[in-house]
C-alpha cells in the first residue's frame, strides 16, 4: 500500500456498499430516490471545471444511489467559502485553502475556523507555474516588476498561490495584478494584453490553446527564491513539471508544488462517501477515470499531506482506506467516529 502514499492509482476489489453504524446526513434525493450532491469544482478553461465535472457525472453513472452535480466556479478559495455557507457539500481544495479555512487564518481570518469538513481523499500533485510569451524579455521573476501580471481568477486557490508567491519575493506590490478567468487570461497574454499569467495545474488547458499560436516558456524560481517561498509557506514544496507537458518544457522544470484534496462536509453520509471512492478507486474504471483527466489518476489516500494539515478523514472515507489496508493515525480520525 506504499505506493498509494506516492499518488499511484491502485488496483481495488469492488466493495459492498453497506450502511455504517456511523452514517449521518440529510442529503436530498431526486426523483429515482437517489441523493443529491452538490460537488464544487473551478472556473471554466481550468482543469477542475473539466475533473469535477467529469468525476460528477462518472460516479453519478456507475451508481444507482448517487446523483452529484458540479458546481462550477468555485476554485479552491471559492468552494472554500461556499462550504461554509453550506451551499456545496463536496469540493476539490488546495491544502493552503483548507488549512487557512479550518485554523481561521490567512484568507478565513475574519471569519474565524471552519471544522465543520473532513478530508476524502488527496487528488494529485499541484504545480503551480507562471507563463510568458517566448519573446517578452521576461527571464526571471524580478523582471515582472511593473508588468501587468495575471493572478487567477478572483476567489480562486490559484489567485492566492500567485499573491503568496510574489509576496514572499517581495514583489506582490510591485506588479499590476490583474484578476481575469483562465480563458480571458489566456487571450489577453496572446494578445499582448498581459505579461504573465499563473495557473494551477499541469498542463493547463488554457496553456495548450496559446501554445496553439504562440510561443511560451515557464518562468521558473531559483533556489533562493524557492527558499523564500517555502519559509513563508511551509505547505508549499519543490516540485517538478515534466518534459512534454507543454511545447516549451524539454526538461523537467522547477515550480512550487502542493497537494489538492477531496473534500466534504462532515454531515454527508458515510455510506455515500464510501461508496465515491470505491467507484473511484476500482481497478476495472481506472481508465475512464483517466479519460475524464490525466490528474485523476494520481488520486491517493492522502495521509502522508494530511500529516502537517492535521485535518481528519471524513467518517466514510476512513471506513474504505482501512478496509484497504491503510492505518489511520489516531489524530486524522474524526471526532464522530471516537
Amino acid at each position: 500500500m506504499k505506493n498509494w502514499r506516492k499518488g499511484i492509482l491502485l488496483a481495488l476489489v469492488l466493495v459492498l456498499v453497506t450502511s455504517f453504524a456511523f452514517a449521518g446526513g440529510n442529503a436530498e434525493t431526486d426523483s429515482s430516490g437517489r441523493k443529491f450532491y452538490r460537488f464544487g469544482g473551478g472556473k471554466p478553461g481550468g482543469s477542475w471545471f473539466v475533473m469535477v465535472g467529469g468525476l460528477s457525472s462518472y460516479l453519478s453513472a456507475q451508481s444507482d444511489t448517487l446523483n452529484i452535480t458540479a458546481i462550477g466556479g468555485g476554485g479552491s478559495l471559492g468552494n472554500n467559502r461556499s462550504a461554509r455557507a453550506g451551499d456545496i457539500d463536496l469540493w476539490f481544495t488546495h491544502a493552503l485553502t483548507a488549512y487557512e479555512n479550518w485554523n481561521g487564518t490567512g484568507s478565513f481570518d475574519e471569519e474565524g475556523e471552519f471544522q465543520d469538513f473532513r478530508m476524502i481523499s488527496g487528488v494529485y500533485e499541484n504545480l503551480h507555474h507562471w507563463i510568458v510569451l517566448e519573446d517578452s524579455g521576461i527571464d526571471s521573476f524580478s523582471d515582472l516588476a511593473g508588468k501587468k501580471v495575471n493572478f487567477g481568477a478572483a476567489g480562486s486557490g490559484g489567485a492566492v498561490n500567485a499573491e503568496n508567491t510574489l509576496k514572499a519575493l517581495g514583489l506582490l506590490d510591485k506588479v499590476n495584478g490583474q484578476y481575469l478567468s483562465w480563458d480571458a487570461s489566456g487571450k489577453a497574454l496572446a494578445d499582448g494584453q498581459l505579461d504573465a499569467i499563473a495557473v494551477s495545474s499541469a498542463p493547463e488547458p488554457v496553456v495548450i490553446t496559446i501554445e496553439a499560436t504562440k510561443k511560451i516558456k515557464v518562468l521558473t524560481l531559483n533556489d533562493q527564491e524557492f527558499s523564500k517561498v517555502i519559509e513563508q509557506y511551509p505547505i508549499y514544496y519543490k516540485g517538478f513539471i515534466k518534459p512534454g507537458t507543454y511545447k516549451a518544457v524539454t526538461e523537467p522544470e522547477p515550480v512550487v508544488a502542493f497537494q489538492v484534496f477531496w473534500a466534504a462536509q462532515k454531515d454527508v453520509e458515510a455510506d455515500a462517501v464510501y461508496e465515491m471512492l470505491s467507484i473511484a478507486f476500482k481497478d476495472e474504471n481506472k481508465e475512464s477515470i483517466a479519460q475524464i483527466y490525466k490528474h485523476l489518476t494520481q488520486m491517493n489516500d492522502g495521509e502522508i499531506a494530511l500529516e502537517s494539515l492535521k485535518i481528519p478523514y471524513h467518517a466514510g472515507a476512513v471506513k474504505f482506506w482501512q478496509d484497504n489496508g491503510i492505518t489511520i493515525p489516531d489524530y486524522l480520525i474524526p471526532p464522530e467516529m471516537k
